[in-house]
Parts: structure tokens; C-alpha cells; sequence
């Protein structure tokens, strides 16, 4: 039972919601993160984060019924109706907009309208948009204005905010890509329309692999690169070289963002190969997201670094994939891949 609802609300993913609004919240001005604040945060994240999949298992049950992957989804399996997964749904949503307006500001409200409206004109015509990329940036958007929630919540948009809000624009486009090719056999025979499949990348027959192309590599490349860019940058201009942990900021977060490359290619790379692209692909993400960090450093004190650390890296490791992404430099040396995830 705990496991079915694990799936349907995505619990395992629920770490990076409440780290988009966590960032939000520690590049803010004048931030004042009280106890009561964080508590607020986290139950309006957490219902957003309901309402999202939700909404976007309803949007996609017609292609899920068709992935064997989601085999055993509620939706798909009729353990759970579509009527009562929009009640839910829509409770979600309404009890996100009575705490924001009972005991935050408007513009908190209206940034979390930003975030709703993002993501519900993404589910609409996502997979369906002759041009994939601008509904992915829209749903990027929608994510963005979820972090600016998050820093109004706690104080004032400052400049740091709306590069984190930048930041996790485009990562949540790269999370499009990575779920394209992860969905790309089904999304292919059912005519979906998806960002690896408008650049050019196609499954391998009889097998769950993909082949990308150079279209769609140069795309990535420059997403890469302009997380790269905010990452390292951020620090960069915006604290004294000569301040205490300076050097060491922008060592951990070249280091890191070194690996994230190297994860992303090994994704690329594998694509014959579900298991090793999969997990490489889910350890890009998961370093990447860290990586968002940085943009919000110099606004970062270590309290805040900790609550930061607590909100992603636990819920974290209740994700399979992302569990194993750590594990896959021991694993890239085992022979026998079948190519399909144990």
C-alpha cells in the first residue's frame, strides 16, 4: 500500500521539490528562515509536488498504458480512479493557495499561480507541441517560479535568486531530456512529441536502448554548459577571492560539476545499454542539483547549508536509480549488462 502511494505522489522525487524551494529560500534578502517558516515551505511544496505528478500521470495515462515500466501505477493499473486522482489533485492545489495566502504574502501567491500555470500548460500540450523545447521551457518556468516562492517566502528576491531561479529552468529542461530517452520507445511508437525524438534520436529495435545523434548532443552540450556557467560563476563574482573558502567553493563546485559532465557523456554514451545510461543519467541529475547550490552560496550561511543538505539528500535516497548512480563507478567494470535495469 505505502509503496503504491509512493508511486503515484513520487515521494521518491520529493527531494527536489522542496530544494527548489529551499534555494529559493536561502538566496533570499533579508531572509529571516525561522522554524515556522520552513515548516510552512515544506507543506506548500510538498502539495505542489502532489498536485504536479498527479496531474501529469492523468495528462500521460493513455501513453503510460503503454510503458511497461508504469505497468504497476495505480492509474494504469485501475487501483485508483481518474475521478478520485484529480479530487486529490485539486485538494492539493487548494490547500497549497490557503496556506500561502493565510500565512504568507501575495506575492507569494502569485508566484506559486507562476508555478501552477507553468505546469498546467505544459501538461496540456507537452508530448503533443510540434516544438517539444518551448513547452519544456515553460514547464521550466513553472518550476523557476517555485523557487522565487520560496525567497519571497523567506524574504526578498535578490539577485542570486533569480540566477538559482535560472539555474533550475534549465535543469528541469535537461530532466525532459533524460525522461525523453528514458520513454523514448514507447513515446516513439505511440508519435509522441519529445526533445530527444525532435532532435533526432530514436530506440534501437528489439531493445530499450536509443541511438542520439549529433543534434541532440550539441543541444545538451549548451544546457551543460549554462549550468556550468551559473554554477562556477555565481561564487566567482560575487564573493572576494581573498575571503575564507572561497578557493575551496569554486574547487568542490569544479569538482562537481566535472563529474556531472562526465555522468552526463557516460549517459550518452551507453545508450545501448539501459541500465548504465539510466544510472549514469540519474547520477547527472542528482550532482547537477547540487550544483544549484553554488549559484546560491553567498547568500548561504551554514545553518542554511544544513537544512539544504537534509531536504535532498534524504529523500534522495529513497530513488533506486539515484541510489545506484552512486554506486556505478564500482559498476562500469562488471560484465554481462543486459541492458535492462535489475
Amino acid at each position: 500500500m505505502l509503496q503504491q502511494v509512493g508511486k503515484f505522489a513520487r515521494l521518491s522525487l520529493l527531494g527536489g521539490t522542496l530544494f527548489y524551494v529551499a534555494l529559493g529560500a536561502v538566496s533570499a534578502k533579508d531572509q529571516d528562515i525561522t522554524g515556522g517558516i520552513i515548516l510552512l515551505e515544506i507543506s506548500v511544496a510538498t502539495l505542489f509536488h502532489i498536485h504536479a505528478y498527479v496531474v501529469n500521470d492523468i495528462f500521460d495515462l493513455e501513453l503510460d498504458r503503454t510503458e511497461p515500466r508504469r505497468m504497476d501505477f495505480p492509474l494504469v493499473t485501475g487501483a485508483l480512479s481518474v475521478t478520485s486522482a484529480w479530487i486529490i489533485a485539486l485538494t492539493a492545489l487548494a490547500g497549497s493557495f490557503l496556506v500561502t495566502l493565510a500565512e504568507l504574502s501575495p506575492t507569494s501567491a502569485l508566484f506559486l499561480v507562476g508555478a501552477y500555470s507553468g505546469l498546467t500548460i505544459y501538461n496540456i500540450a507537452g508530448k503533443k507541441a510540434a516544438v517539444p523545447i518551448l513547452t519544456d521551457f515553460v514547464q521550466g518556468c513553472g518550476w523557476a517560479s517555485l523557487v522565487l516562492f520560496g525567497a519571497t517566502a523567506a524574504g526578498y528576491i535578490s539577485r542570486y535568486s533569480l540566477m538559482v531561479a535560472a539555474y533550475v529552468c534549465i535543469y528541469v529542461v535537461f530532466m525532459s531530456v533524460h525522461g525523453g530517452l528514458r520513454d523514448i520507445d514507447n513515446d516513439y511508437r505511440r508519435c509522441a512529441q519529445t526533445t530527444p525524438i525532435f532532435f533526432g534520436a530514436r530506440p534501437i529495435s528489439g531493445t530499450i536502448g536509443f541511438v542520439t545523434g549529433n543534434l541532440l548532443a550539441m543541444y545538451v552540450s549548451v544546457l551543460q554548459l549554462s549550468l556550468v556557467l551559473l554554477g562556477v560563476a555565481a561564487p566567482l563574482f560575487s564573493l572576494p577571492m581573498a575571503a575564507p573558502g572561497t578557493l575551496l567553493r569554486l574547487a568542490v563546485a569544479t569538482a562537481i560539476f566535472t563529474l556531472s559532465s562526465l555522468m552526463l557523456l557516460r549517459a550518452f554514451r551507453a545508450g545501448t545499454d539501459f541500465a548504465v545510461s539510466r544510472t549514469a543519467g540519474a547520477g547527472h541529475l542528482v550532482l547537477t542539483l547540487y550544483g544549484g547550490v553554488f549559484v546560491a552560496l553567498p547568500e548561504v550561511g551554514f545553518t542554511a547549508l544544513i537544512v539544504l543538505a537534509a531536504v535532498l539528500v534524504l529523500p534522495t535516497l529513497g530513488n533506486t536509480w539515484f541510489r545506484r548512480a552512486f554506486a556505478l563507478p564500482y559498476r562500469l567494470s562488471a560484465k554481462g549488462h543486459t541492458g535492462r535495469p535489475r
